[in-house]
């Protein structure tokens, strides 16, 4: 069984006053964390859980749980995800973890935020994660994406491996329910197959970016799957300027 971390905050924004995270970790940290449910005693968060800033850092998180948590992106720090990272040169890594009952309140925020990145690229893995019930508002530009918010820099590379799950995750109003990317040129966003999307809506944005099928000849991958990108029920599905071939 995991081990729990309730965050004590008592609806006292000092607590937070000039920090950036509960948890913060800067240039060339290297932080793991394991087995951890991770819950608030029902304050709204002003801050995030995890804040990671800077580069040559190596960001790993195994079965964790984050839920039951309100933020508000505020003032009082630049972050505006659960976690949010802000990297280069860096890697992040996330598997078998969960999202639950997430209320973004006020005008933007997300699980996971990825802030545009530098010139050096980071690697990023969300593997085998669930997503369930996460509400967020857009922001000005009527941007969302409760779950996953990707502005790549240069040369980051971003999979989302089979296993992870987007359930109930809502946007009020604007582009990108569970997941908003916006990828550069010599990026890349993978979505593997066997991710399940139930009733939300994905917004691609790539700037004439291309998208390859690695199939290898291995028919395996395509074993139970209906397309390599599928939509079902309710689903709202947003591409743009997006190239699409395959390995041959």
């Amino acid at each position: 069984n995991n081990a729990e971390i309730q965050i004590y905050k008592r609806d006292d924004n000092y607590r937070e006053f000039g920090k950036q995270g509960w948890i913060s970790a800067f240039d060339g940290l290297q932080l793991e964390i394991y087995s951890i449910d991770i819950i608030t005693d029902s304050s709204t968060l002003y801050i995030p859980v995890i804040y990671v800033k800077g580069d040559k850092s190596s960001i790993l998180l195994e079965s964790m749980k984050f839920s039951d948590i309100s933020l508000l992106a505020s003032l009082l720090s630049n972050g505006k995800g659960i976690i949010h990272l802000q990297m280069d040169d860096s890697q992040f890594k996330v598997s078998n973890c969960t999202f639950q009952n997430i209320d973004i309140v006020g005008s933007e925020g997300n699980a996971i935020r990825i802030a545009q990145g530098g010139e050096k690229g980071n690697s990023v893995e969300i593997n085998s994660c669930k997503f369930i019930d996460i509400v967020t508002n857009v922001d000005e530009s009527g941007i969302g994406g409760s779950a996953l918010y990707i502005q790549s820099g240069k040369g980051d590379n971003i999979i989302i491996n089979q296993g992870t799950q987007f359930t109930q995750c809502i946007c009020n109003g604007g582009d990108g329910g569970a997941i908003y990317a916006k990828i550069e040129q010599n990026s890349s966003l993978e979505i593997s197959g066997g991710v399940i999307f139930e009733l939300r809506i994905i917004h691609l944005q790539m700037n004439n970016a291309e998208i390859q099928i690695y199939k290898r000849d291995d028919n395996y991958r395509e074993f139970g799957k209906q397309g390599w990108i599928s939509a079902f029920d309710g689903l709202q599905l947003e591409i743009y300027s997006i190239d699409i071939i395959t390995d041959s």
